[in-house]
């Protein structure tokens, strides 16, 4: 874990970040969290953007008070970061896309190296740089970035979420299945997300007793997407719960 911060750190750009000019396209803009969208208008560059008469002033100080003044003052940079890895994930042309990386890298720690200790915002930071690691071709450094972020929020389940995505994507079923039943523990079995997710993967692992009864469970938390139920109703296995 140690390796991968240390990595990180000696890899990121600290004048590139400085000066911020980040423009978004309105999807972009409309896929931000709340805070991130407070946090642009609230900028010389986003002053005089589309959206600054679309954020009211409470929303603002309500973002604010939800992550924190120390946060909320560096946290566009992270915001930015966000966007750079998306674009970077459907960018062809290589020169572009080790651009959009780089920036992502470079945009994300300068929001990391400032976050006050012990903040939650720490554990939503590490995934997106786990993210980027990723995408540079470095997985085990990505897997310790995820397990930092356990460590720093156990109860968040989207780290445990990536986790499996990275065990996925290697093939690795047991390890992706096992990444997700840690998340289901550590949320006490109230996360939809991790129920759904887990549903999805073993449709793949070939248990569809237990993918329907994942699904019961994701559909009953709320969870809003129906391409599990669809996965099943397919594999004749209709859900009885109306979700």
């Amino acid at each position: 874990m140690l390796r991968a911060v240390a990595w990180l750190l000696a890899c990121a750009a600290p004048g590139l970040a400085h000066a911020y000019d980040f423009k978004p396209t309105q999807s972009e803009f409309s896929s931000w969290p709340s805070y991130c969208q407070a946090r642009y208008v609230t900028l010389p560059i986003g002053e005089d953007s589309p959206w600054a008469t679309q954020i009211t002033r409470g929303q603002i100080n309500s973002a604010r008070a939800n992550i924190g003044d120390n946060v909320f003052e560096y946290v566009h940079h992270y915001c930015a970061g966000m966007i750079w890895l998306r674009r970077a994930r459907v960018e062809h042309d290589e020169r572009q896309r080790t651009y959009d990386l780089k920036t992502a890298h470079a945009e994300t720690m300068f929001t990391f190296n400032r976050l006050p200790p012990g903040t939650p915002m720490r554990a939503q930071v590490l995934i997106n740089l786990a993210g980027i690691t990723q995408e540079m071709g470095d997985v085990q450094g990505a897997i310790d970035l995820l397990e930092q972020a356990i460590d720093t929020v156990p109860d968040e389940p989207a780290p445990y979420m990536e986790l499996a995505i990275i065990y996925r994507k290697a093939g690795d079923l047991e390890k992706a299945h096992a990444a997700l039943m840690r998340g289901d523990a550590a949320t006490n079995g109230e996360s939809a997300e991790i129920h759904y997710n887990l549903g999805l993967l073993l449709i793949e692992m070939n248990d569809l007793d237990g993918a329907e009864r994942e699904a019961k469970r994701a559909y009953a938390l709320g969870h809003p997407l129906p391409g599990l139920r669809n996965k099943l109703l397919r594999l004749g296995r209709p859900l009885e719960t109306t979700g």
